[in-house]
């Protein structure tokens, strides 16, 4: 998978295995951003925090977004009711103020940076939209600002700006909160959790990591206790890219509305070099193109700005009103997901949230952001995401190379009735992967772009040669002639 801008000629981080059996009082699964979060808010509880990571500290979704620290991401406040959107608002809102606390408390370098959020319409479509924005915006009395004087090639025929938002570097926040962190808490890193048992987490190694409470903060709930998470969140990827550009676009915090053609435009500074992250429009996993970054290298052309720095792809789940699901699904177990291109201010806010009730069982969290919330499960969001994960189940389960095409990495052909991949790598022998999603068992699809394996369901990715990168499948697929078994992670 194509590294971030982020990401891109810095070191791993290093951190320990979970390689023989333990006990701790909070487990974390999920080592990004509201895992961390959640970590920091711990750390003083009196109570030892264990953070089990899948991946690589610093390799996962967390740091493949465009670190934009915002409450005004897109046309959102007038789709919901007044009374509800000023509290959507202020959670948001302090959410912003509470990383500039953490930043400082930690003494985090990490390029914050306050600077105004600029929702823009190019379009009638879109300037009817941003009407309704503002006047909600309004409605709650949110303080709006005067457009900053940015020299963008294109001409915006609205605007609306909220000022004290911020930008950061993600790979430099994360990295770090895991040094303020490294002697609080325990850190585990390349130990993916397969199963949980009876308050014992298990890892692929058969390590059993037993607690007392429970945060799942993977991307997608992967164990969600009969919550049916699989059919209430739908999946978007965007394509990003980042530009050397003009350092007079210091502080570019930029979202247009527009439908279908949705842009997100930032500025960003590393190692002193001034670049111009461009993401979106979002696509849908479930009709995934082939070549996802073609329009938006066309649009960069569009602002004058060429041979891309770094090109890759960010994952965000959206549940139904782009409402997160945090808190308790059972006892001693809570969650949060569906962050809806909110990461940032919506991970503080669940890692808030979380934290608290786990040390006051009184405290509630609002009823509109529960877990257990039931009031989508039979909507018409809902039923219709049951159709697309039920097309995407039986389309392509049979379909294979043409007969004749020359093997390469990324034919598909059929052997003792199932679907395997074939990966011919420059060096060493090639083999094969079952196409099996070990999750529930939908096709998996080659993307040649980002070259992994992709599951078009529930949004699980794997590497050429089959290790798991995102949940809900957090097993690896199995080599030719191994067969994958699904894995009984929906209980």
């Amino acid at each position: 998978m194509q590294k971030s801008y982020w990401q891109k000629q810095r070191p791993q981080w290093e951190a320990a295995q979970l390689n023989e059996d333990q006990e701790t009082d909070i487990a974390i699964v999920g080592g990004g951003l509201t895992g961390l979060l959640c970590a920091w808010l711990l750390k003083d509880s009196g109570r030892h925090v264990t953070v089990v990571e899948k991946r690589r500290f610093l390799e996962n979704n967390s740091v493949r977004n465009t670190g934009k620290v915002s409450a005004l991401h897109g046309a959102f406040y007038h789709t919901l009711p007044s009374e509800l959107a000023q509290s959507v608002f202020e959670i948001n809102r302090r959410a912003v103020d509470q990383y500039e606390q953490l930043i400082q408390a930690a003494d985090i370098q990490c390029g914050w940076q306050r600077t105004s959020a600029v929702l823009a319409a190019q379009s009638e479509e879109g300037t009817a939209i941003l009407k309704q924005e503002k006047a909600a915006l309004n409605a709650i009395g949110a303080q709006l600002a005067n457009p900053p004087a940015w020299d963008l090639p294109f001409k915006q025929q609205d605007e609306v700006v909220l000022a004290q938002q911020a930008l950061l570097d993600p790979w430099l926040f994360q990295k770090g909160l895991l040094e303020a962190l490294q002697d609080k808490v325990t850190l585990y890193e390349e130990s993916p959790i397969i199963e949980i048992q009876d308050h014992c987490l298990i890892s692929d190694g058969s390590y059993v990591l037993r607690f007392q409470d429970l945060i799942l903060t993977t991307q997608f709930p992967a164990f969600d206790r009969l919550q049916l998470y699989a059919a209430r969140f739908h999946y978007q990827r965007e394509a990003v890219a980042a530009f050397r550009c003009d350092p007079a676009l210091n502080g570019l915090l930029l979202n247009t509305v527009d439908p279908n053609e949705a842009l997100s435009l930032r500025f960003a500074q590393k190692e002193n070099e001034p670049a111009l992250l461009l993401a979106g429009p979002a696509i849908g996993i479930h009709h995934y193109p082939k070549d996802p970054y073609a329009q938006l290298l066309q649009t960069a052309k569009m602002l004058n700005v060429h041979q891309p720095l770094a090109c890759w792809t960010a994952q965000d789940l959206i549940p139904r009103h782009h409402l997160p699901f945090i808190g308790q699904i059972q006892d001693h177990f809570w969650v949060a997901a569906g962050y809806s291109k909110w990461g940032y201010t919506w991970a503080m806010a669940a890692a808030e949230m979380i934290s608290t009730q786990l040390q006051d069982a009184a405290y509630v969290i609002p009823d509109y952001l529960r877990a257990r919330r039931k009031g989508d499960l039979f909507s018409l969001y809902t039923l219709g995401n049951a159709g697309t994960l039920t097309e995407a189940f039986f389309k392509d389960r049979f379909s294979v190379s043409p007969d004749g095409e020359p093997l390469r990495t990324g034919s598909i052909v059929r052997l003792r009735g199932r679907r395997y991949g074939v990966v011919i790598p420059e060096q060493g022998l090639q083999f094969m992967v079952d196409l099996t999603c070990p999750h529930m068992g939908c096709p998996l699809h080659y993307n040649p772009a980002d070259q992994t394996w992709d599951c078009p369901c529930h949004g699980s990715r794997f590497t050429l040669d089959g290790r798991s990168l995102y949940s809900p499948s957090n097993v690896s697929l199995q080599h030719y002639p191994g067969i994958n078994s699904l894995h009984p992670n929906l209980k």
